[in-house]
């Protein structure tokens, strides 16, 4: 083990490197996503707007942003640098129990606790 960190008041659900490598994502029970540099340690930013807890979260292939799934039923698109949220999906009707993207950046898949695993095209926010 190289090393190891609390970063979540309670559990952490997901983790994901940055391509780049030099940084995780990491989102938990306390609601919030966390940006860590991976040679400091150091939380760089923290991202807050979620109602529930953070089941899963990644960085899109560019790694200018976090997509985050919640069990408060929506998925949140943040900007690394500025930590605003720039777009929220309300559609499932369930816990968001999964998230993950195409190479291109383009398309989106979630899983929710409402029985569905719903495609999106991120440039429309229109689902398949």
């Amino acid at each position: 083990m190289i090393s190891a960190h609390t970063l979540h008041s309670g559990d952490t659900y997901s983790v994901h490197f940055h391509p780049g490598q030099a940084h995780i994502v990491t989102g938990g029970y306390d609601k919030t996503v966390k940006l860590m540099d991976v040679h400091t340690g150091q939380v760089v930013q923290t991202f807050q707007q979620h109602q529930s807890s953070v089941s899963k979260c990644i960085f899109n292939p560019h790694g200018n942003l976090i997509i985050s799934g919640s069990k408060d039923c929506s998925i949140k698109f943040w900007d690394i640098v500025s930590g605003v949220c720039i777009r929220t999906i309300s559609a499932h009707l369930g816990e968001v129990t999964s998230v993950d993207m195409c190479s291109s950046g383009s398309l989106l898949l979630s899983s929710s606790k409402d029985n569905s695993n719903r495609l999106w095209d991120i440039r429309s926010v229109v689902h398949f």
